[in-house]
């Protein structure tokens, strides 16, 4: 019996490709969920290089795409599992009502999956939907776009969740680490953007404020941004930091691999990817030197504690935090 999988996101995909290797699956459709063209550019990238067969993508406006997974949800193919890229995710969770498959997977969508336990079993939601929406959803499709409870949560996070009607598999990225074979050590100091101002988290300048007293640590930087950083925010960055900013076509993770090195120095703020390279590239044989900035998120439209968190599952996995 075939699996279904929606992902939307290069990580997502990663983690799929890692989860169907470790569970032998050959069968599957795979289904991509894009919004902006440079996410889908870097979505195909990774999955050539993960030799993945993508069966549909589907992009666009985001209420239209309802109408397309409707149909896909639709077509009685019988599927025996669902995987499914984000918990949290709306597009995710209407396959997951829509189809009512007895097996489901939730694959790691990075720091996001350390909150599923503050909203697992409860009405709270961590975005709320627009009263419409709702409606829209309820008496249309026929679906309420609650959270799973049982499920099987195949994740790189180590003590993520405690339930008994969730199984929890650790992602040791076995798959990609086979990948890593007389590679060469870069000298390079390699920064990971995230995507602050766009999410209105916090104000370009200060984003600007925290970057420049970095470049005083390490002097030249090479800045691989986020893909839901904006062209305009990353000249504004270029231009007052002198930054070599680095447009890759497929996650960071898989870029390395591909180009074949290990960067020696990989810095960031609160980005999964910290814990990913970590994971991927770690070992007795490589000494990658990963280091987290500790800055002040007061006053964002998110709550404190939930960046309390990250940087708590930051400084679990084993990498240095630095305060700002």
């Amino acid at each position: 019996m075939s699996s279904l999988a929606i992902i939307s996101s290069p990580l997502q995909l990663l983690n799929f490709k890692e989860y169907i290797t470790l569970n032998n699956i050959n069968d599957y459709d795979l289904i991509i969920i894009t919004y902006i063209k440079r996410e889908e550019k870097q979505i195909l990238g990774t999955a050539k290089t993960l030799k993945l067969n993508i069966t549909k993508i589907i992009n666009g406006n985001r209420f239209l795409q309802y109408f397309q997974l409707n149909k896909v949800c639709s077509l009685n193919l019988n599927y025996s599992r669902l995987i499914i890229g984000n918990f949290f995710s709306d597009p995710h969770l209407f396959c997951y009502h829509k189809l009512k498959t007895e097996n489901l997977t939730v694959l790691d969508d990075g720091m996001s999956t350390t909150l599923i336990k503050d909203y697992y079993n409860k009405d709270l939601r961590i975005i709320k939907s627009g009263l419409l929406k709702q409606l829209f959803m309820r008496y249309y499709f026929k679906v309420r776009l609650s959270y799973p409870k049982e499920f099987e949560l195949f994740t790189f996070m180590k003590n993520t969740i405690n339930s008994k009607l969730i199984n929890v598999v650790f992602n040791n990225f076995t798959y990609t680490r086979s990948m890593i074979k007389n590679f060469k050590i870069d000298d390079k100091v390699y920064f990971v953007g995230q995507p602050f101002v766009e999410l209105n988290i916090m104000s370009k300048d200060t984003y600007i404020e925290y970057l420049g007293k970095i470049k005083n640590i390490y002097q030249r930087i090479i800045y691989i941004p986020s893909r839901k950083e904006n062209d305009k925010n990353l000249e504004y960055i270029q231009k007052k930091l002198s930054f070599k900013i680095l447009r890759t076509t497929s996650n960071i993770e898989i870029y390395f691999i591909v180009n074949r090195f290990v960067p020696k120095q990989i810095l960031g703020f609160t980005s999964s990817a910290l814990i990913t390279l970590n994971n991927i590239f770690h070992s007795p044989d490589i000494n990658v030197d990963i280091l987290s900035f500790k800055v002040n998120f007061d006053g964002n439209r998110f709550s404190n504690d939930i960046f309390k968190n990250y940087y708590n599952r930051i400084e679990k996995s084993g990498i240095k935090i630095y305060n700002l």
